[in-house]
């Protein structure tokens, strides 16, 4: 059974259990108060408990398997030492990371997790999914707290630089993006006798509006960038395009192009 309409909560050993009671040998002073566990086809399974050593679980379908570990929420998944995964579908697995929200991975040691489908993935980082955006004014007073925020950069997908196309990065309805730097990073390069892309920068309806077309001059190996600076830095936009006007003729090319600036919502 996956539900119950009464929660009974009873202490087994040194576990407090509560829920759904079916699942594998709970930790040491474990809380598991969920009401079914479940595999993919939302049969129960035996493996989505609090397992470990003072380990929580709360909620539905949550693995606290790490000691130390909580899950909260639904199909979690808190499988190291001192993880937390707290939100919808998180897996917490690196030893002492954290992931909240829908969908994030905190998968390598000591990392942290937010938003949706962020994933941090290497160690002593933190990755936070969604744009950081700086709130309009409803009337408060305290600047410090109400209107703070950090400036943001903005990737676009790996895009193959040998051919000619537009990306485009539609914001958020009731968003403004203010330039303040563009430029492409390349991924991939394979140099030899040719020429490097020609690139623009814009907006929807005005692909050259920032920067106009010029030709690359650095990106002469992975890791190298070419950095421009925006010509009309005092508009904000609701658009963001990038593109390739005449392909590298490299035998290859690859890059990412990448906006940093000022995001606000509208007043």
């Amino acid at each position: 059974m996956l539900y119950k309409e009464t929660i009974d909560v009873r202490r087994i050993g040194n576990a407090l259990i509560g829920g759904d009671f079916i699942g594998n040998a709970r930790g040491t002073y474990a809380l598991d108060v969920q009401t079914g566990k479940r595999d993919d086809r939302g049969d129960p399974i035996l493996t989505e408990v609090a397992s470990g050593n003072f380990a929580v679980a709360l909620g539905w379908g949550n693995e606290a398997s790490g000691e130390y570990s909580i899950a909260v929420g639904n199909i979690n998944e808190a499988t190291n030492q001192n993880t937390v995964a707290i939100g919808y579908e998180v897996i917490a697995s690196g030893a002492n990371s954290i992931g909240i929200g829908p969908f994030p991975q905190a998968t390598a040691e000591k990392t942290i997790a937010i938003g949706y489908y962020a994933n941090a993935r290497l160690a002593f980082t933190v990755d936070i999914a969604g744009l950081q955006i700086i709130r309009k004014d409803d009337g408060e007073t305290n600047c410090m707290n109400a209107f703070s925020g950090a400036e943001v950069i903005i990737l676009s997908e790996e895009v193959d630089l040998k051919v000619v196309a537009d990306q485009t990065i539609t914001l958020s309805a009731g968003s403004k993006f203010w330039w303040n730097e563009c430029g492409v990073i390349a991924t991939d390069i394979t140099v030899d006798a040719g020429n490097q892309p020609t690139i623009r920068f814009g907006i929807t309806g005005t692909l050259a509006k920032q920067v106009a077309a010029a030709i690359t001059t650095d990106l002469t190996a992975a890791g190298k960038r070419e950095i421009e600076t925006p010509l009309v830095p005092e508009d904000g936009e609701t658009s963001l395009t990038a593109g390739v006007t005449i392909a590298s003729t490299y035998p290859t090319c690859k890059g990412r192009f990448y906006w940093r600036g000022m995001f606000v919502e509208d007043e």
